[in-house]
C-alpha cells in the first residue's frame, strides 16, 4: 500500500533494508547516500508544516519496501524527486508509488514533477510506465586538481532585472522538447528551475546576455553550471577556466553538461 509517511514509520524505517539513493539530486552528485543520511530530512519533514516536501512509502504487514520523497523546486508548482529508496527486488513498486505521486501532483496543483536516474538505471522502465517521459540526457563531469589562477571575464552578479533576458537566452540555446517539459513561459520555467543558494554571475552581450554562470561550494566539493550562447566558441573555454579558478580551493569540481549543449 502506498501512503504518506507517518511519524509511526520512524521506528520500521529502522529495520529498513533499502539501498543507496537512486535519485539523482543536482546538489549531492557526488554522495551515495544510505538510509542513516536522510534520517534528519524525513524527521524535519514530520516536524514542520506540509508543503516544502513530500514524501511517499510503500509498506506491507508493516515493512516498508520504498521511499519516494519529493521536494519543491524554485516554485511551489514543480517537484523534484531528489529521495528514492528501494528494498531489493522490490522495483514494481515503484510505479505504483511514481503514480500515486502524480496523482498528489495533481491535487496540490503542481504541474512538473522531476526524477533524474542513471543513464543505466534499472528504474527507467518503471518510471517510463508510470508516465515520466525522459526529455533530456546530462553527463557528469568531475576535475580533480591543483590551485588555477581565476581567468579574467567580463562578467557581474546577476540581478532580478536579469530575468526575462535569461528566460529568451534559455529559448535560444535549448531544444523545443527541453522548452515543453521544463516550462514555456518565464514564471513555469522559473518554477521549474532547480533552486541554487550560490554565486550566479552574467556575461554581457551585445543582444543581452552571452552567458550565465552558477557556481557553489560545499565543503570539499564544489560545483558549476554554465548555459551559453552558441555563438561564443572558444569564449565558453574561458568560462569554465574562471569556475575553476575560483573553486580551485575545492578537492572536487562537479558540473553537469546536458547532450545539446555546445
Amino acid at each position: 500500500m502506498v501512503r504518506p509517511l507517518q511519524p509511526l514509520d520512524l521506528l520500521a524505517l529502522v529495520f529498513f533494508d533499502g539501498r543507496a539513493n537512486q535519485a539523482r539530486a543536482w546538489d549531492r552528485l557526488d554522495r551515495d547516500e544510505g538510509m542513516l543520511t536522510i534520517w534528519p530530512t524525513l524527521l524535519k519533514e514530520m516536524l514542520q508544516p506540509r508543503g516544502q516536501r513530500h514524501t511517499l512509502v510503500c509498506s506491507s504487514y508493516g515493512r516498508i519496501g520504498s521511499i519516494v520523497s519529493a521536494r519543491r523546486r524554485s516554485g511551489p508548482k514543480a517537484w523534484d524527486i531528489d529521495l528514492l529508496y528501494l528494498s531489493p527486488d522490490r522495483e514494481q513498486e515503484l510505479e505504483e508509488s511514481l503514480e500515486r505521486f502524480s496523482t498528489d501532483a495533481i491535487r496540490c496543483l503542481v504541474e512538473r514533477v522531476f526524477l533524474r536516474l542513471p543513464v543505466d538505471s534499472p528504474l527507467l522502465k518503471p518510471a517510463r510506465s508510470a508516465g515520466f517521459c525522459p526529455y533530456r540526457e546530462e553527463s557528469l563531469y568531475q576535475f580533480s586538481g591543483g590551485p588555477r589562477p581565476i581567468s579574467p571575464q567580463p562578467l557581474r552578479p546577476k540581478t532580478q532585472v536579469d530575468e526575462q533576458p535569461l528566460f529568451h537566452l534559455y529559448t535560444l540555446v535549448t531544444p523545443q522538447s527541453v522548452h515543453m517539459a521544463e516550462g514555456l513561459t518565464l514564471d513555469e520555467w522559473a518554477q521549474a528551475r532547480e533552486p541554487w543558494d550560490g554565486q550566479e554571475l552574467v556575461c554581457p552581450g551585445e543582444m543581452g546576455p552571452a552567458a550565465w554562470l552558477r557556481l557553489k561550494g560545499n565543503g570539499r566539493v564544489g560545483q558549476f553550471q554554465i548555459m551559453a550562447r552558441t555563438d561564443l566558441g572558444d569564449k565558453v573555454g574561458g568560462l569554465v577556466d574562471h569556475c575553476l579558478g575560483v573553486l580551485s580551493n575545492k578537492a572536487f569540481v562537479f558540473t553537469l553538461i546536458a547532450d545539446f549543449a555546445p
